[in-house]
């Protein structure tokens, strides 16, 4: 399958049976194979099979408990969620089953609970939890360690590896051409605008155009702004803001928005991280903000409405 290029890397499809070495065997002029595993950030096994399994989230059980004896029976409903601040970074978890607090006891059943983003920092020890986000008269603990969260960094056959080309640094922060790496599409306004949506002639009376990191931006908005299964053939694009958006607010409604914003744009191949996500109320809509990395390691600032 053929490559394409822009100035500074060489874009390269990874077919099935492809190798780091291979592909390097390829391109002579890099010193070694490991340039391009550095230059795409890829660990052990570097390259795998579309059904291989690359992420899991942490889980474990944890115990939930009172000051005093309860009076009747409390229940934990499954999606409460729990977790701990560790230096300056917030780890939050979901309870995966009904837990219960019997009348006259102050201890629950153990309670299984799963990382609400997948990596192996979000496996901890022991008596490491220890909040529950909607309710401040609950206590929460993980008697034994959180563990099993993982993230391969590795590419999955017809995923996009990237080869830096002849005579340019072999380094990461290598510039890129962002039309070629973003893409260029029409241009649908501003969600924060009332003319979102609306087409606009360029000068020349052509369609107006948006391109590289503007276009990236407009495709997340579209994402996060289009309701997770109403676009036909493509059951896993859009978010599921709407789940939440109207209802009553809790402390748990902005988390769990939190958590949807960045499982949602990280869902286009583009977006390395989501990080400084914060959320705002108006009515019963919501602007979110967040800082989003892209894959060459750009950071821009993007603000959108829920409604």
């Amino acid at each position: 399958m053929p490559s394409y290029e822009n100035p500074q890397v060489k874009f390269y499809i990874i077919k099935e049976g492809d190798t780091l070495e291979s592909i390097w065997q390829q391109h002579p002029y890099l010193s070694s194979w490991k340039v391009l595993a550095e230059f795409n950030h890829l660990e052990y096994p570097y390259l795998v099979s579309p059904d291989t399994d690359t992420e899991e989230p942490a889980s474990g059980y944890v115990i939930f408990s009172t000051n005093q004896v309860a009076s009747e029976d409390i229940t934990i409903p499954i999606g409460t969620l729990v977790g701990c601040t560790l230096d300056s970074h917030i780890y939050r978890y979901i309870t995966q089953e009904e837990g219960k607090i019997l009348a006259g006891q102050t201890e629950s059943n153990p309670v299984l609970i799963a990382a609400t983003e997948t990596g192996k920092e979000y496996n901890l020890p022991a008596h490491t939890i220890n909040t529950v986000f909607d309710n401040s008269n609950i206590k929460v603990t993980n008697l034994s360690s959180i563990s099993g969260g993982y993230k391969l960094q590795v590419k999955k056959y017809g995923e996009t590896l990237y080869i830096p080309i002849e005579g340019s640094p072999e380094i990461r922060e290598t510039p890129v051409n962002f039309v070629n790496a973003y893409g260029i599409d029409i241009y649908a306004g501003d969600n924060l605008s009332t003319e979102f949506g609306m087409l606009k002639k360029s000068t020349n009376h052509d369609l107006l155009l948006v391109a590289g990191l503007d276009n990236l931006k407009q495709a997340l908005i579209r994402r996060v702004t289009t309701p997770q299964g109403s676009l036909l053939g493509h059951p896993e694009y859009g978010s599921q803001f709407y789940q939440h958006i109207g209802k009553a607010i809790s402390y748990q409604i902005p988390e769990l928005l939190k958590i949807e914003t960045a499982r949602c744009l990280k869902g286009d191949p583009r977006v390395k991280d989501v990080s400084d996500i914060e959320v705002t109320f108006y009515g019963e809509a919501a602007q979110v903000t967040c800082t989003v990395t892209t894959y060459t390691d750009e950071n821009f600032i993007l603000q959108f409405d829920t409604n």
